[in-house]
């Protein structure tokens, strides 16, 4: 009888890993012969979509390089870059760093110089200065010209990229912010997160966070 159960449990708990799976292919049935039973595995979109992707992957084997923007001739040979973020409409990147600047490309001018084969020079359409070094930029995902910025020193600035102006700057954490993002679903709120192992949201109507979470762990990603 104990050895019934365990074979019994056994195969309860294949059936529950099969239902995890759902949508693989090759396993779309599992029977046990001598009690009849029988789990049918529906497929599962996510996974489907997973598959995919994953198939895609495997097919290249090698990135191309579609244009290169050289580093600025007087800059820090160490400079950093450690974000890089397109706008919402994908016509305007930015890139951020150990630099303590933000620089913001035209996508189209860019390429379309790659594309002639003409030489690329590091001419950004505008650029931000901040007073630290700079970990994360985020564009809004509403509007395209707004984008947030996170530095060593715990601080939360919200540019306006169509004029180099900063527009909100929060004493946001008493220690690095390591990663900054803008909400998919509100235009007016973001979340950092910093080693001092706080994950904050922010409103841009407010001077202060409106919630926060002390995770009890340095805070790497929002």
């Amino acid at each position: 009888p104990g050895g019934d159960r365990l074979d019994r449990l056994d195969r309860l708990d294949r059936l529950d890993r099969l239902d995890r799976l759902d949508g693989f292919d090759g396993l779309a049935e599992l029977t046990n012969p001598s009690e009849g039973v029988n789990a049918s595995v529906n497929p599962s979109s996510g996974l489907q979509k997973f598959s995919k992707i994953l198939g895609t992957l495997a097919h290249a084997n090698r990135l191309r390089i579609l244009a290169e923007i050289p580093r600025p001739p007087l800059r820090n040979q160490s400079s950093i870059i450690s974000s890089v973020e397109y706008d919402r409409n994908g016509k305007f990147f930015a890139t951020a760093g150990v630099s303590k600047r933000i620089s913001v490309f035209d996508h189209t001018n860019t390429m379309a110089n790659a594309m002639q084969d003409l030489p690329i020079a590091h001419c950004p359409i505008v650029e931000m200065v901040t007073r630290s070094k700079l970990s994360c930029i985020s564009w809004n995902k509403f509007i395209s010209s707004e984008l947030a910025s996170s530095d060593y020193e715990g601080v939360l600035n919200v540019w306006d990229t169509s004029t180099g102006n900063l527009v909100h700057e929060y004493e946001a954490h008493s220690k690095r912010i390591w990663s900054v993002d803008f909400c998919c679903a509100d235009p007016k709120l973001l979340a950092t997160g910093s080693d001092d192992s706080f994950v904050k949201v922010w409103s841009t109507r407010s001077p202060s966070a409106i919630a926060q979470c002390d995770v009890k762990a340095n805070v790497c990603a929002v």
